[in-house]
């Protein structure tokens, strides 16, 4: 990590990369940090900190711009691989929406709740404003799991089960519901649970 870092950070290389290791335990999951945390931890290299937080942005944003006018398909390695990059280092638990149209097509992804909580509840009347405003007929949630643990807890299932009326009745599909680590994706949907 520290010759990655050598060029941004010269002789503090070895010093700024470890200090990131002790933090965050690995270089993905300090490329996965908040801006505002690897500004903390490199708080006499900000500059460094806003650029590992740029480069993990256009990261991120190349992986979404993939996606732009393409079927969402919740098998398909580059889309697993997108979600495992956004979300499966972080720290903290994230929700994450990804609207399609009608015909599965890519419409947007946003980052719907997250938190320290093990159970980061999604706000159900901003989501289905915001599917009203995209109009969007579908729905993929992917949210992460820091313990490691590949397996839905009992109130993600409750959740997905809740989430999956509420929007039918609104003739929107929630198509899977994915849980994301590191390691791994499950998906809700294969797994015959939505």
């Amino acid at each position: 990590m520290a010759e990655r870092l050598s060029p941004f950070a010269g002789a503090d290389a070895l010093a700024i990369a470890g200090r990131l290791i002790a933090t965050y335990g690995s270089p993905a999951r300090a490329l996965a940090a908040s801006r505002e945390s690897l500004g903390e931890t490199l708080a006499s290299h900000r500059e460094l900190a806003d650029l590992i937080a740029a480069a993990r942005e256009l990261a991120d944003y190349s992986s979404l711009n993939a996606l732009e006018g393409q079927i969402v398909d919740t098998a398909s390695p580059p889309f697993l691989g997108y979600l495992q990059r956004t979300l499966g280092h972080a720290e903290d638990e994230r929700l994450l929406g990804v609207f399609v149209d009608k015909t599965g097509h890519f419409i947007a992804a946003e980052c719907l709740a997250s938190g320290l909580s093990a159970d980061v509840e999604i706000a159900f009347r901003p989501l289905i404003g915001r599917i009203l405003d995209l109009g969007a007929r579908g729905l993929i949630l992917a949210h992460n799991h820091p313990s490691g643990s590949l397996q839905p807890s009992a109130f993600d299932r409750a959740a997905t089960r809740r989430l999956a009326q509420v929007l039918q009745a609104l003739e929107c599909e929630l198509s899977d519901h994915l849980i994301v680590t590191a390691h791994g994706c499950y998906s809700m949907a294969r797994a015959g649970e939505l």
